[in-house]
């Protein structure tokens, strides 16, 4: 399966996070807003990759039945 858009949203995570995290700010001294937007990027790579994992087990041979549940419960 080809998940491009998926690809494309990490791609896009790693950029922002490159520019969000120039500034070399301690995580301690950010503000809330950028400790929230912070979490919100990693949410959103942990997402795109359960889905493209959830992608992989669903079109392998051999994987158990419960494994594919997992990810998908995990992916949603």
């Amino acid at each position: 399966m080809i998940f491009i858009a998926d690809y494309i949203a990490l791609a896009l995570v790693f950029i922002l996070s490159m520019f969000f995290f120039d500034r070399k700010t301690p995580l301690i001294r950010m503000p809330l807003a950028s400790k929230v937007f912070s979490l919100s990027l990693a949410m959103t790579a942990l997402n795109a990759l359960t889905d493209i994992l959830t992608g992989v087990l669903l079109s392998a041979s051999g994987v158990p039945l419960w494994m594919n549940i997992l990810t998908n419960s995990l992916y949603f």
